[in-house]
């Protein structure tokens, strides 16, 4: 394994804060560590991301698409989103070690297909941590979402209670 896909499950799941987690145990094991959004709205997260831990991957290697150019080009072919992701994720293989990759929660997206972070995740072929907030959710609710992702390699579900 040298991926993990994040994906948030809804608006407020602090997924930069549970990327500082993640990358932080990564970087005591690896050397060569790699933070990817593919789908992002906030550079200024990714930036300081990349500062906080001194990564060498650069803005342009981090992140492949604004929010409103993805939403554009799933619109008219989702493959071609797919495949651009799917390159640049093996690009970034082939110069890190570990490759964590960061989801956007579905609610941000106009999209009308299945859930992007799944799809994704996916067509990297990468473990899936869910992050959800807990506040709203019934038990129900966080057991549908774990079965839901259980078609890819799901490793974990993580709820943050901010009641």
């Amino acid at each position: 394994m040298r991926s993990i896909y994040l994906a948030p499950a809804q608006k407020g799941c602090d997924v930069t804060l549970f990327s500082l987690f993640f990358l932080e145990m990564l970087k005591a094991n690896y050397e060569k560590v790699a933070y990817f959004c593919p789908i992002t709205k906030d550079v200024n997260a990714l930036e300081f991301v990349r500062g906080f831990f001194d990564l060498d991957t650069t803005l342009e290697e981090m992140t492949l698409y604004e929010r409103d150019d993805a939403e554009t080009i799933v619109s008219k072919d989702e493959n071609i989103l797919l495949e651009a992701i799917i390159q640049k994720h093996n690009a970034l293989l082939a110069k890190y070690e570990f490759v964590l990759v960061c989801g956007i929660a579905q609610e941000e997206l106009n999209l009308f297909f299945e859930d992007i972070n799944l799809l994704i995740a996916k067509n990297l072929a990468a473990p899936v941590v869910s992050l959800m907030h807990g506040a709203e959710e019934s038990e129900m609710d966080i057991e549908y979402h774990a079965v839901v992702n259980s078609h890819n390699t799901h490793l974990a579900t993580i709820v943050r209670d901010a009641k």
